[in-house]
């Protein structure tokens, strides 16, 4: 068995990948933590169903991804991944663009939009 195949087989990691490991399990976590808390609080909170359910499948997807990650190296997936979600935000901002040269939608929702649209651009690039 070759050295490269050891280490595998051992599940040794490099510090650096220890850390993405560790980033990932964490986040894990927090969002199995904040999905439990939602639970808890289901009964007290006014919000429509649809409410609720759309902040467990972002918790659920938050809990997925990050478990995926602690499987091996995503590196590839996560960069076509935010990719993708980049043309998608193009998209998005050429769209709202054209809303306000042709519809007129006002400067404070445009403004308002475009903070969202700029917020998560840059989550994208850390």
């Amino acid at each position: 068995m070759t050295l490269p195949a050891l280490i595998r087989r051992l599940e040794v990691v490099e510090p650096a990948d220890r850390t993405a490991v560790q980033e990932a399990e964490t986040r894990a976590q927090i969002a199995q933590a904040a999905l439990e808390r939602l639970d808890e609080l289901e009964h007290d909170l006014d919000l429509p169903d649809g409410h609720l359910e759309q902040l467990r499948r972002r918790y659920q997807h938050s809990i997925d991804h990050h478990q995926a990650r602690r499987g091996g190296d995503h590196d590839r997936l996560d960069q076509t991944l935010a990719r993708v979600r980049r043309e998608l935000l193009e998209a998005e901002r050429d769209e709202l663009f054209r809303l306000r040269d042709e519809y007129g939608i006002s400067p404070e929702v445009f403004r308002r939009v475009l903070h969202d649209l700029d917020v998560e651009e840059t989550r994208l690039g850390q």
